[in-house]
């Protein structure tokens, strides 16, 4: 019997993984890892109505992680990692299992102790801040114009001082 029931779970377990990648298709992260960055924007972008999923923020840093050609991403795939898996260092369920406000203790508890992974967290909660705040859809909430809408803008346009020549970095 102990055979059936490891071939069953192993069938349940290739079925479970098939169905989130079916379910969460990604470029870079994986299912789980994207599960993981969900949850965790989940507690990071609070207040109102938030403009932006965190469904659509973990979708667009898939994205951009996958477009960016560094080593780097792989540190940033560790961190999630430890974010998800640091809970069971505390006789937890992993982090994506909790649920959000327990998570959001969890990740205040590692933010205002600074422990463990703390710089991961970090990092992500950069990210998360980066991807969110750059979507066209929360400048109105960070009160952000457009620099054609701004007055300067304008007046540098009328008095022809805008730069012509394309912008080159050292």
């Amino acid at each position: 019997w102990g055979g059936a029931h490891l071939i069953i779970a192993l069938v349940n377990v290739l079925l479970r993984v098939q169905a989130a990648r079916r379910e969460r298709p990604t470029r870079i992260l994986g299912a789980w890892l994207h599960r993981v960055l969900e949850c965790f924007t989940e507690v990071i972008v609070t207040g109102g109505i938030e403009d932006i999923t965190s469904r659509e923020v973990a979708d667009a840093a898939d994205g951009l992680l996958a477009d960016i050609p560094s080593q780097r991403v792989v540190g940033l795939k560790w961190a999630l990692t430890f974010v998800e898996l640091g809970a069971l260092l505390r006789f937890r369920v992993p982090m994506s299992r909790m649920g959000r406000l327990e998570r959001t203790q969890y990740l205040t508890n590692v933010f205002t102790r600074g422990q463990l992974f703390f710089h991961d967290l970090v990092r992500i909660k950069q990210l998360v801040f980066f991807i969110y705040y750059s979507d066209e859809r929360t400048y109105k909430e960070v009160g952000f114009r457009q620099f054609e809408d701004r007055e300067k803008y304008k007046q540098a346009q009328q008095a022809d001082k805008l730069p012509t020549d394309p912008v080159a970095y050292p």
